[in-house]
């Protein structure tokens, strides 16, 4: 039974996976639709108006194309790298999940916290991100989860409230 199993991830993020925790967050949502319209608007005008743009008119509008389809996805990628330098984040973690608590161990220091501490829980393609607040996340990659995945989902939807997890 989901009740009495216990969960156990020994996370090391790597560049990948805090990666695609960063283009998750830039582009769900609002900034993400508007960052789709923006790239389309922005390759329209190119592709419309290429014969009567000046070089640099062209310049700008191959910027404002790449923007958000190379550049930024580039420049969070190099964050990334940079990230998972940080001992933080470098070192091992060990999460522990119980139907009564989540247990999280790095470093020697060790934390208990019951289930309604946790804000929420998103589910990615890649990833479950726990979201303690609007600033501390714990990820957990999907390949970590492997054969216990759909139990481990099953625990966090008798753990949480439905409005408190999402595509879980």
């Amino acid at each position: 039974m989901a009740d009495q199993k216990t969960f156990s991830f020994n996370v090391q993020l790597t560049v990948k996976e805090l990666w695609q925790f960063s283009l998750y967050h830039s582009y769900k949502g609002l900034m993400g639709i508007f960052n789709v319209l923006f790239t389309i608007a922005a390759l329209y005008v190119l592709i419309m108006n290429w014969t009567g743009m000046t070089v640099s008119q062209k310049v700008l509008m191959i910027l404002c194309v790449l923007m958000f389809t190379v550049i930024q996805p580039f420049m969070l990628y190099l964050k990334a790298a940079r990230q998972s330098k940080v001992p933080a984040v470098k070192e091992p973690m060990q999460l522990l999940f119980t139907k009564e608590s989540i247990s999280i161990a790095q470093a020697g220091q060790e934390a208990v916290v019951a289930w309604d501490q946790v804000g929420r829980v998103e589910g990615t393609p890649f990833m479950l991100i726990f979201y303690m607040d609007r600033v501390h996340a714990y990820l957990i990659p999907k390949s970590l989860m492997g054969a216990q995945e759909a139990e481990f989902r099953a625990l966090i939807r008798e753990c949480l409230p439905k409005a408190r997890y999402k595509r879980v």
